[in-house]
Formats: structure tokens, C-alpha cells, sequence
């Protein structure tokens, strides 16, 4: 397989595609991530994570409070979900929300958690987390260790298709073949990258930070 890097540079006007839009949630919040759990709409915010239980209507949006900025949630099971909380600070990590007990359980103390990401190729499941040292592995959201390749990076986003895996630090963008057995560098990475999306054609699409109006960089897998 050939990987082909291609950077593009666009302005892309404001257009949208939708001719309405609703918000959902409180108005008065800042909305870092929104996920469709089992459960209901879930919201994550500097204040905790709010839900909106399914059947409720958008008005009626729970708060349940944290002491950190919730980042990024992850769905776990029936009971809760996976958060990660980035406040700078050594309580900074990867927790499990227990929506019955309403309360967080700590599950891997790390600084600076980036993302958290669930991924399932065949049989196989597994759990990452980018953080200030590294990345994270879980085959049960429990019990987590450092991928030894990733020891010492900065590592930012991370999105999978099929066996095929894409992982940026503040340097470069690494590539897997092998759901993620054996990695390898692909290319270097623009600056500020903070997410990866794949399309059904198996393109890589990376979003980054920057100063220009919009940048948008394409990977493409050459068979």
C-alpha cells in the first residue's frame, strides 16, 4: 500500500447545507463534545456532562457535576460511560461515569487527556487515549497501559477504518496496517492537528488549528 500525502489550502465560504438549525442544551453552556449515548443525548462542558434522557424532550437536561473540564465522552456500557477530564492538573485522566450511582470512578490517572477513542475491528475491542506522554490502550476500560511506540509524544487524535489506523502527535502522522499491532511514520504532520475523519473511499481527512481562514489536509491510500 502507497500513501500519498497531499496538503491543500482552502477558503471555504460559510455555506450550509441545512436551511435550519436548532440548538439543544442549555444556552448558557460551552459544549466541548456531544455524544448519542444509550441513553440519551450527552453533552460534556467545563461544569461535568449533562444528559438528555431519551423520551424527555430537549428541555429537560440533567447536570452531573464534575471539578475538572470534561473533554470527550466514549460509550462503555449500560451503566455509564467513559469520560476523560484535561484541567493541567495530576487529577487529569481517563474516568467512568456511573449514570446509576450518578458519581465518577477514576480509571487511569494522565495529564492532559486529548481524546478517547473505542475501536473494533472483528472481535477485537479496544480503547485509546491520547495524552501529554503518550497513548493509552484498554482491552476492558479498565486496567490501561502505554503503547511503548507512543512513549514520550504529545499525542492528539487518532481514527481508524477497518484494520487501517492514523495517529498525530505535534510532529508527525503515523500509520497501522495491522489494527494497530506495528507502527510506522507516514508523514510529517501540520501543526495543531486535532482530528481525523476517514470517508467511505478510505480518505484520511486531518483537521488543524492555524492562522489561515481554513486548511485541510488529505491523505489517500493508493492501492
Amino acid at each position: 500500500m502507497k500513501i500519498i500525502l497531499l496538503v491543500v489550502i482552502l477558503w471555504i465560504p460559510l455555506i450550509c447545507f441545512s436551511n435550519e438549525w436548532s440548538p439543544i442544551g442549555p444556552d448558557t453552556i460551552k459544549v466541548n463534545y456531544y455524544l448519542s449515548s444509550l441513553y440519551g443525548d450527552l453533552l460534556c462542558t467545563p461544569e461535568g456532562i449533562y444528559i438528555q434522557a431519551w423520551g424527555d424532550g430537549y428541555e429537560k437536561w440533567d447536570l452531573y457535576p464534575t471539578t475538572l473540564p470534561v473533554v470527550q465522552a466514549e460509550h462503555y456500557d449500560t451503566s455509564g460511560v467513559l469520560v476523560i477530564m484535561n484541567a493541567g492538573t495530576y487529577s487529569d485522566g481517563i474516568y467512568k461515569f456511573n449514570r446509576n450511582s450518578q458519581s465518577y470512578e477514576i480509571r487511569k490517572f494522565c495529564v492532559r487527556p486529548n481524546f478517547i477513542y473505542q475501536y473494533q475491528q472483528y472481535s477485537q475491542l479496544k480503547y485509546y487515549c491520547g495524552y501529554e506522554g503518550g497513548l493509552l490502550e484498554s482491552a476492558d476500560g479498565k486496567e490501561w497501559q502505554d503503547v511503548e511506540y507512543f512513549k514520550g509524544k504529545t499525542v492528539f487524535a487518532m481514527a481508524a477504518m477497518g484494520p487501517n489506523c492514523l495517529i498525530t502527535d505535534s510532529s508527525n502522522l503515523y500509520f497501522s496496517g495491522d489494527t494497530t499491532k506495528t507502527w510506522n511514520i507516514a508523514s510529517t504532520a501540520p501543526p495543531l492537528t486535532r482530528n481525523i475523519c476517514w470517508d467511505q473511499q478510505s480518505k484520511a481527512y486531518l483537521i488543524y488549528g492555524g492562522d489561515s481562514k481554513s486548511s485541510l489536509c488529505l491523505l489517500r491510500n493508493k492501492h
